[in-house]
């Protein structure tokens, strides 16, 4: 209350004037004192409460800075080891914008499966197997200190068994202790195991922490050789399920290929439709070249047919062979000439008189010698439509036995592409 004069006067005197003088202050004085009974609190207090507690300050600090001496001398090493996998998806196709979105969201999710595939517990129990994790020295002590070794391993034990309650001490002694070893090798290998992709890149990062810089290293290498053997193995599964698969595909498509070429090849048989392929054999060469023959020859005999027709129905007096022969041609001249004399000799004389008598002898002798030579052309066409016709019959019957002959090497074959095909496949296989 002393302070609070003093600073009351204090005021009084600065706005009076007159130091140390006990005068009021004047109305002009403003200030407000609605507050004077609150109290003020310095910086000096806190200081004075800090010096008259400072021995239990004191032994505050120090136990704190021994307790973490001792947390930290008593604590192990820890060494972390680190590698990066590179991981590439299958390269696709891309033309349109729509693609391009959906190929970048299936990047993310390739990416994110990598980094699930890599924190796998089957990948772990490979990686444990492998390195007989089970029977190392450092992880045994490990595992029974709750994850750490040394001094802080033991109280988190003691710890640990002190807490635990009845129910899951029951659960724990239903479990094998194999299993239960199996459990706490994949807890410390989750605990310690750090898989995250790395922004930018194609790579994905893998760190192991542990007391034992050997060990961090080994995990971390066996962690990458495992992963990408175990991508191997799917692939190499997968191939083999696609193999499997083909196969039976295949075995299904001979099959019925097989009975498709027993099917043609006879109905090929039993229809006469033959395959004409001239490379393959020269039996099918004969027969191709019988076919032409016979096309040729059946021409020829259908224009001599004609021309015999023709003949036997309107005889042989305008046929360009008849016409066009030198022998019958003079017998005709001769022939006319000699009408033409028995002509003048018949209007005066009669037909006994011997020299009309002579001229018809000669005329008949003319007549028939013309009859024979056209009949000699008609025999000759006659012949040539027979032996044509001849021809035609032979080539045909000789055609039908080269048929018979390529549709039994078509049967052969057809076997024989049937062991073809599966040496081809097998090849292919």
């Amino acid at each position: 209350m002393s302070d609070e004069l003093t600073e009351f006067t204090r005021v009084t005197e600065k706005y009076n004037g007159r130091a140390g003088s006990s005068y009021l202050p004047s109305t002009e004085f403003r200030q407000d004192f609605s507050d004077w009974d609150a109290e003020e609190v310095h910086l000096r207090d806190y200081l004075d409460v800090i010096f008259r507690r400072r021995w239990l300050i004191i032994s505050f600090l120090m136990l704190t800075f021994i307790s973490t001496l001792i947390l930290t001398l008593a604590s192990p090493k820890i060494f972390k080891a680190s590698s990066s996998i590179e991981v590439t998806p299958q390269d696709q196709n891309v033309t349109k914008f729509e693609e391009v979105v959906t190929s970048e969201v299936r990047v993310q999710e390739f990416y994110q499966t990598q980094v699930d595939l890599l924190q796998n517990n089957e990948l772990a129990r490979r990686v444990i197997e492998t390195l007989e994790l089970a029977e190392n020295p450092m992880v045994t002590e490990t595992l029974e200190g709750g994850g750490n070794s040394g001094l802080m391993a033991r109280i988190k034990t003691w710890l640990k068994t002190t807490v635990s309650s009845e129910k899951e001490q029951e659960q724990s002694a239903q479990i094998s202790a194999e299993a239960v070893k199996q459990q706490h090798l994949l807890k410390f290998i989750e605990d310690n195991l750090e898989v995250s992709p790395k922004r930018n890149s194609m790579l994905i990062g893998i760190s192991f922490t542990s007391p034992d810089r050997k060990l961090s290293k080994n995990v971390v290498n066996a962690f990458v050789e495992e992963f990408v053997r175990w991508n191997m193995e799917k692939k190499l599964d997968a191939s083999q399920l696609a193999r499997d698969f083909l196969m039976k595909q295949i075995d299904r498509a001979k099959i019925s290929l097989e009975k498709a070429e027993e099917d043609l090849s006879r109905f090929g048989k039993q229809a006469g439709i033959v395959s004409l392929d001239a490379k393959l054999n020269s039996v099918y060469r004969q027969l191709e070249e019988l076919n032409s023959a016979l096309a040729e020859a059946e021409t020829e005999m259908i224009g001599k047919e004609a021309v015999y027709k023709q003949v036997s129905l309107d005889g042989l007096s305008h046929l360009p062979q008849v016409m066009g022969n030198e022998v019958i041609a003079d017998l005709k001249a001769e022939y006319a000439r000699l009408q033409s004399e028995y002509e003048d000799l018949a209007v005066t004389f009669h037909d006994e008189y011997p020299a009309v008598k002579a001229l018809k002898t000669k005329m008949n002798s003319i007549g028939n010698r013309i009859k024979i030579e056209e009949q000699r052309v008609f025999l000759a066409i006659e012949n040539e439509y027979k032996a044509a016709l001849e021809k035609v019959k032979t080539m045909r019957v000789r055609l039908e036995l080269q048929k018979k002959m390529a549709i039994d090497l078509n049967e052969r074959a057809t076997q024989y592409k049937i062991m073809a095909r599966e040496v081809e496949t097998n090849k292919g296989i």
